[in-house]
């Protein structure tokens, strides 16, 4: 009995924290940006995952593959994770100083900057993509694959940082539900469906475990 009540008391208590961090206007706010950005994040990881598990069914080149165009695409991420960050950073200021024109120019120039940068970087992603893979590793067929990875990822450089930039502006002016809505359509309606169509719906007689050239697409 005594062990009830205890345990009953605890409950309580709890009951009355979280009503208490409830009532808390700044971490009622932290937690209206935190959570969409934390599911959005869960959801980006999960969906990489299932992906990854749908070209492992390929083969063994075809997984070795991917993963090195993975990695040889990580260099162009570094520019356009830190426009992301600069807009972000820059449109909160400018929204908080109660400046919107000045945070409008922001979005123009970095908008002009990242696309123009990334240009060029998907430019030397195209140009040298064997080259790149074959860093990697000497493995002929594996860096056939992988290179036509790198270079579909490669058109897709400027219009990704473009979407980058747009997320980070939403992110500085508060709203973190829109990119999380974006990349839920994206990853779960999108990608995921993309990735187990390709890798599992074109298998055959001549083709038991599916055309390895299906994964292609699904890592871009």
């Amino acid at each position: 009995h005594d062990s009830l009540l205890l345990s009953n008391s605890g409950f309580n208590e709890l009951v009355l924290a979280l009503r208490a961090l409830g009532a808390d206007p700044v971490l009622g706010q932290i937690f209206k940006i935190s959570l969409p950005a934390m599911l959005e994040r869960i959801c980006m990881s999960s969906s990489g995952i299932f992906v990854t598990s749908s070209i492992a069914t390929l083969g063994t080149a075809n997984i070795a593959a991917n993963s090195l165009c993975l990695s040889a695409e990580s260099l162009s991420y570094m520019p356009a994770f830190a426009f992301q960050m600069a807009i972000t950073t820059l449109v909160g200021q400018s929204l908080g100083a109660e400046k919107p024109k000045l945070a409008e120019k922001f979005v123009r120039t970095t908008m002009i900057m990242g696309i123009s940068v990334m240009l060029v970087t998907g430019t030397g992603l195209y140009v040298f993509s064997e080259q790149l893979i074959g860093l990697f590793t000497p493995d002929k067929e594996v860096i056939k694959i992988a290179a036509e990875c790198l270079e579909l990822m490669a058109l897709i450089q400027a219009p990704q940082v473009a979407a980058w930039i747009f997320s980070g502006v939403l992110r500085g002016a508060g709203d973190t539900m829109t990119p999380m809505w974006i990349s839920i359509v994206q990853t779960v309606c999108l990608r995921v469906p993309l990735a187990y169509g390709m890798c599992y719906l074109t298998r055959s007689e001549a083709f038991p475990n599916g055309r390895r050239e299906c994964v292609v697409f699904p890592s871009a």
